[in-house]
């Protein structure tokens, strides 16, 4: 079985390489795209603090969800586990399936096994809930732009996320105020769950007597997070902003919402290559050609965002490290005591 997960995302990988090489000769070559990511020269700095920004926020988002817990963990520390946590997502295909499971072993020596797994589950549905917002967002503001983007495209891109917005909001309901895991409930039943597979269904029965710590209590601090993340997914786009600037002189905001909300998109239905390697780099080249802008300035950008991954992925392996050492550095020096 593992075998042929590997062998797939291999595939999804290798067809991801054809269509960017296929992409980046179509429009404008590879000497084009090389020297426009030398052209952003200190640029690179200001995405990487604006990036920064957006874990900043997102680890705010977080702590809120964690009264209960605050004094037991600095903020500081909190933010070197998301980093970890991120880092682990954008290394591997499984993206935050991946990282979330970090994140609750790495909290493992601040707080108790309840509060890290809580907080981790609700902490990642109000991120996707503020992300699927935003990106619903972006795509109505498609219909402020004088462009001719495709109706059918459009229409889809809009329902994909209506139902997204309504899955994230009723599951997060569901899960913070007693009702379990919603519309779950009837499918674990109906699978029987509980006769077939055993240690799931304790699993979730763990988790669902996690959760009914946030039954009854204030939910403000959960509009608090919610706030915090889409905070950070505005200077999401506003990466795309800065290095759009960068290259044409000008900050348009407004295309920089529609194109994160179209990368989101593309993300989800590419989803078996990694990291929707080459899709998204096409549809920003067609993007940015709509707009009446070089294809492969379009392509650029993309492939600058990808490289601040790459950053954020090194910090990552780092922190991580660094949190395994402090482990077993403390586990001498107590066997020392």
């Amino acid at each position: 079985m593992k075998f042929k997960s590997h062998l797939l995302r291999l595939g999804g990988f290798s067809i991801g390489l054809l269509i960017l090489y296929y992409t980046i000769n179509s429009f404008g070559g590879f000497e084009k795209i090389l020297h426009n990511l030398i052209d952003l020269n200190y640029f690179y700095l200001f995405v990487i603090i604006n990036s920064f920004g957006w874990m900043v926020f997102y680890t705010i988002g977080w702590r809120q969800i964690m009264s209960d817990v605050n004094n037991k963990i600095k903020y500081l520390s909190l933010l070197k586990v998301k980093l970890s946590g991120e880092g682990v997502n954008f290394m591997t295909p499984l993206g935050f399936i991946a990282g979330d499971p970090v994140r609750v072993l790495l909290l493992k020596k601040y707080i108790g096994p309840e509060a890290r797994l809580r907080s981790v589950v609700v902490d990642r549905m109000i991120h996707s809930l503020s992300a699927q917002i935003f990106c619903f967002i972006g795509v109505l503001l498609i219909f402020t732009q004088k462009i001719d983007f495709p109706i059918g495209l459009h229409i889809v891109v809009m329902l994909v996320y209506s139902l997204l917005v309504a899955f994230f909001i009723s599951m997060l309901y569901s899960m913070t105020s007693g009702r379990g895991f919603g519309l779950f409930e009837g499918l674990f039943r109906f699978f029987k769950i509980e006769k077939r597979l055993p240690r799931v269904h304790d699993g979730l029965e763990n988790l669902r007597e996690n959760l009914e710590y946030y039954n009854g209590r204030s939910k403000m601090p959960m509009v608090i997070s919610f706030l915090c993340h889409l905070a950070g997914r505005i200077l999401g786009a506003t990466e795309i902003m800065i290095i759009f600037y960068c290259y044409q002189g000008e900050a348009n905001f407004i295309f920089a919402i529609i194109l994160a909300s179209l990368t989101s998109f593309f993300s989800i239905v590419m989803g078996w290559i990694p990291g929707a390697l080459g899709v998204i780099e096409y549809v920003y080249a067609q993007f940015f050609m709509l707009y009446g802008f070089s294809s492969e300035v379009g392509i650029s950008v993309q492939i600058v965002r990808r490289l601040r991954v790459f950053f954020w992925v090194a910090v990552g392996i780092f922190l991580l490290d660094y949190a395994e050492i402090s482990k077993n550095f403390n586990k001498i020096k107590q066997k020392k005591v």
